[in-house]
């Protein structure tokens, strides 16, 4: 019995497979056949994405050159040790420009408007340096760094505010919040300071 082969169109005996094609090599192509424009328009993206990367200027020398990965910029070592540098010196810059101090390494906050804009490693610098204790009058206790606590909460609007900010010790920390000491009988961070904190700050 003679088959006509669907891919090549030969006459052949049928024994190969389920008969419809005469050889492995047509069984295996046929399936790409209806699908040759699609494949044929994948490949050639494939191709144009590859082309574009071939021969890219570099960022330093700008000498043409194929990267390895869509990320590279740089032709060699000692170009991207140039590039790493002119990145970290814009860097160094920018954080000058931002800084509000003059002469500042780009270390200090621009203009902060509360001792809480600042870390707390920070705030108790500023606090021994300004040499403040607890501002409840009747304590006044200076062995170590105080707490900063919001006499009226967190939860008001500007609760920052050093009106509403105050220097306590550990022990008058734990009595203001159970109720033994009220408002009354501390004295607010900005009646006690003002903007000397700045100062110390700054310096």
């Amino acid at each position: 019995m003679s088959m006509q082969c669907e891919k090549c169109g030969l006459d052949h005996s049928g024994e190969y497979g389920s008969g419809r094609f005469c050889s492995a090599k047509c069984a295996r192509s046929f399936s790409t056949t209806e699908k040759r424009q699609e494949i044929n328009q994948q490949v050639s993206e494939r191709l144009k994405k590859i082309l574009d990367i071939v021969g890219i200027p570099c960022k330093i020398c700008k000498k043409q050159f194929k990267p390895s990965h869509k990320r590279e910029v740089c032709c060699s070592k000692d170009c991207k040790e140039q590039n790493r540098k002119t990145a970290h010196a814009a860097r160094t810059k920018k954080q000058k420009e931002l800084s509000g101090a003059k002469g500042s390494k780009g270390k200090y906050k621009r203009n902060p408007q509360s001792i809480l804009d600042l870390s707390s490693r920070t705030v108790s610098k500023i606090i021994q340096r300004l040499g403040i204790g607890c501002s409840r009058p009747e304590c006044g206790w200076n062995e170590a760094t105080c707490d900063i606590h919001h006499i009226r909460g967190r939860s008001i609007p500007n609760a920052d505010h050093h009106s509403n900010l105050t220097c306590l010790c550990p022990n008058c920390h734990r009595l203001f919040h159970s109720g033994k000491i009220t408002e009354q009988d501390i004295v607010s961070l900005e009646k006690q300071v003002g903007d000397r904190w700045k100062e110390y700050y700054y310096g």
